[in-house]
């Protein structure tokens, strides 16, 4: 690790080493951690082994548990580990980033259960420099009329410091060349540079790990930006439908249990109104955001779990829910039933 002063090193996935070169394509949204997700991410997380995402995490303090770091930390940390990557391919010759701006949640992918897109079709943006790319994506995206709800996601996590340090440590740099490609034409307008971004304070040390400040509803937050247009009549109709008929589902005959040194298996009875179900383990039955080990949505009604992050001699807790879906500003939504009562408590 060079020029690093929250890592010493950085623990890569074992099959790395077998390739030498990369494109990373990344699907550019926010991110309930980070702030936001992009290149960056997923050269440090991405690529990170489970050790090495504890290290990323913490700042370098732990190799076996990733929570109870502090935030700043935690993004001076991912832009580390990413220099680390840069510097093994070369010091950045052997690698090249595609970030794809379509489709913008304030949360990642990964997120069982994310808010609704508030941004959609912006473009494709490619580059040799992560700091770079990332940071025309923030500026694209914050410029889009429905970005209210990501760039305060990006501020709360304090996301745009994993920039600051990234271009101070000399993975990249912010200032970039937007140059506009087309089907028919290879450049449409001459390149622009944008103004360098002004330095802002260090951000204040604050825990990582933990969860982060809740985000209201996007349609609920108060914004000065211009409204979505309102639901048509029919779509008010099938949204008051949909959580009617949810509202009416309990989920019944309900059972989680091991069936192996680190298996568990799930099952209840169909649900005639249900489109699909949602299945959550965490560690503990309060449920909390970081306790929840594990989320699925599947259509039958069992599910078998086996090895992962389950491990022999803990406790788990397992809930479902089910769902339906209908249509609210061409977009599907879910409407979902109470979470089952009783039981859902395991040990391995």
């Amino acid at each position: 690790m060079k020029n690093g002063s929250r890592l010493s090193e950085n623990l890569v996935g074992s099959h790395f080493k077998n390739y030498d070169s990369y494109i990373v394509l990344s699907h550019f949204k926010g991110h309930a951690m980070a702030g936001f997700g992009g290149a960056i991410k997923n050269i440090s997380i991405g690529l990170g082994s489970k050790e090495g995402k504890c290290l990323i995490h913490t700042g370098g303090r732990s190799h076996t548990n990733p929570w109870g770091g502090n935030q700043t930390a935690f993004t001076e940390s991912m832009a580390e580990a990413g220099k680390s990557v840069s510097d093994y391919l070369g010091n950045g010759k052997r690698i090249v980033y595609v970030n794809v701006l379509n489709n913008i949640s304030i949360d990642c992918d990964c997120d069982g259960n994310p808010a609704k897109p508030d941004i959609h079709d912006i473009g494709i943006l490619a580059s040799t420099d992560p700091v770079a790319i990332d940071q025309a994506s923030i500026d694209l995206c914050f410029a889009a009329k429905e970005s209210g709800s990501l760039q305060r996601r990006v501020s709360q996590q304090k996301g745009l410091h994993t920039l600051e340090h990234a271009q101070e440590i000399g993975l990249g740099s912010r200032t970039y060349n937007l140059k506009n490609i087309t089907e028919n034409s290879e450049e449409t307008e001459k390149p622009k540079e944008t103004e360098k971004p002004k330095e802002t304070e260090k951000p204040k040390e604050t825990e990582a790990g933990t969860n982060p400040p809740k985000e209201k509803d996007p349609e609920t937050i108060p914004d000065p930006k211009p409204a979505q247009p309102s639901p048509s009549a029919a779509e008010k109709k099938a949204e008051q439908d949909a959580k009617k008929a949810m509202a009416g589902v309990k989920i019944a005959k309900f059972k989680a249990e091991s069936t192996g040194k680190r298996r568990i298996s799930v099952s209840w009875k169909k649900e005639s109104k249900a489109k699909g179900y949602q299945v959550q383990i965490s560690t503990a039955g309060s449920f909390k955001d970081s306790s929840i080990i594990f989320r699925r949505f599947l259509a039958k009604n069992s599910l078998d779990i086996s090895k992962g992050k389950l491990k022999r001699g803990k406790t788990y807790y397992v809930r479902v829910r089910a769902y339906t879906t209908y249509k609210k500003n061409g977009r599907t939504v879910r409407a979902y039933s109470a979470w089952n009562t009783g039981s859902g408590k395991v040990r391995l």
